[in-house]
């Protein structure tokens, strides 16, 4: 089921978990373009409470160890670890979510919805702890039943975060579930098995920004180089329109393998495809293809790979 259908007809729309993290996020206007207020529910995860006001959303269910979140934060959602609900570290282990050979035969919950006008959910946790506040965060919502995941804030800054928070894409993916993640510049998800990932020039299917199917596309032009390995299968692209005032749109995408190597990886629609490849994780071959006009391109892989789309930048506006 897309994840964008229209708010009009929200009984048909599947509910998702965003998580906001602590990552610096210079453009508020486009995070908050791929949120739905009717839709979300709100996860932050600890320092990420900062990003609350600029993107004019509320939580409704705050989790950390706050030792990094500021005191305005601690002020307005009355954060102290002494007062908050504990969590000691066996209950916060006990929410990893079951593989799918376990949890195939086990009805999953229904999201539960959040509630109007009422306190967020707050679960302190111990600073000393297997998981990030944000994987925490993760594991508590597909512990409720999400299967739709949107990670923002979670790239940039210090880049081993930055490196763990990718891998919870992959997370996702072998769990049977969805994530996003969402930064200034690029989307990304994972490919893998009956999850392909599907884009054109809008960015990915399932989560493109709210903009009117009929708003141009900013900077629209021919084919860009991009450096690929003589694996991949050129296919120019023809010359498409200049557009003004327009969304920005996908210049490039890139497939990653998040270690070792990705087997049954196949590319189609773009400039560069593959079919049935191994990418390898130190080995650039996946970098920077492009969507050829007119098409969508499809990313199917038998291992999980990641999926950047980069979009054409433009100046950030709050």
């Amino acid at each position: 089921m897309g994840i964008y259908a229209d708010s009009s007809n929200n009984e048909h729309v599947q509910r998702r978990c965003v998580i906001v993290s602590a990552a610096p996020i210079n453009d508020y206007r486009r995070a908050r373009s791929f949120l739905m207020k009717d839709v979300d529910t709100y996860f932050f995860a600890d320092a990420g409470l900062a990003h609350a006001s600029p993107l004019g959303i509320t939580p409704d269910v705050i989790v950390g160890d706050f030792d990094s979140l500021g005191s305005a934060e601690q002020n307005t959602y009355h954060l102290q670890r002494s007062e908050a609900i504990g969590l000691d570290e066996e209950h916060a282990r006990k929410s990893t979510f079951q593989s799918p050979a376990t949890s195939a035969s086990t009805p999953i919950e229904e999201p539960a919805l959040p509630k109007a006008a009422q306190e967020p959910e707050v679960f302190a946790l111990p600073r000393s702890k297997d998981v990030t506040d944000t994987f925490f965060a993760v594991e508590e919502g597909l512990r409720r039943g999400f299967t739709d995941f949107v990670l923002i804030g979670a790239t940039g800054g210090r880049f081993d975060h930055t490196y763990a928070n990718v891998q919870i894409l992959a997370f996702l993916a072998n769990r049977g579930a969805r994530g996003f993640i969402v930064d200034d510049v690029c989307e990304m998800s994972a490919a893998f098995f009956g999850n392909p990932c599907k884009l054109t020039p809008r960015g990915f299917l399932s989560l493109e920004p709210h903009y009117s199917a009929h708003t141009p596309l900013l900077g629209e032009q021919d084919g860009l180089p991009g450096e690929q390995g003589s694996a991949a299968k050129p296919n120019a692209p023809s010359p498409t329109n200049s557009h003004h005032d327009a969304i920005p749109q996908v210049l490039y995408f890139s497939v990653l393998a998040t270690s070792g190597s990705a087997a049954g990886v196949s590319i189609h629609g773009a400039r560069y495809e593959l079919e049935n490849a191994t990418l390898a994780s130190d080995f650039q071959l996946g970098v920077s293809n492009e969507i050829l006009p007119g098409h969508t391109a499809v990313v199917t892989s038998t291992s999980p790979v990641i999926v950047v789309a980069v979009r054409q930048a433009q100046p950030a506006l709050h």
